[in-house]
């Protein structure tokens, strides 16, 4: 009676063991996760600034126009 409860214990044990190798991520994983995060935030970062760039041009464009059009008396 007690082997036999040792012997489920082991089964079950054993069928937990490969669940975990199956469902539990290594850090060896992690650190590629977490590496192509790195990236992806690399490249919002410049996408941004990018961005920040264009708006700033866009707006002193704007107003050049709007004083030449003052200049021209178009507006």
């Amino acid at each position: 009676m007690k082997n036999d409860r040792i012997i489920s214990m082991l089964l079950r044990h054993e069928a937990d063991i490969q669940w975990l190798k199956e469902n539990v991520v290594t850090k060896q994983e992690m650190v590629r996760v977490y590496d192509t995060l790195d990236k992806i935030l690399g490249l919002v970062t410049k996408h941004d600034h990018e961005l920040m760039f264009i708006t700033r041009l866009v707006q002193d464009h704007d107003k050049d126009i709007r004083m030449l059009k003052l200049k021209c008396a178009v507006a």
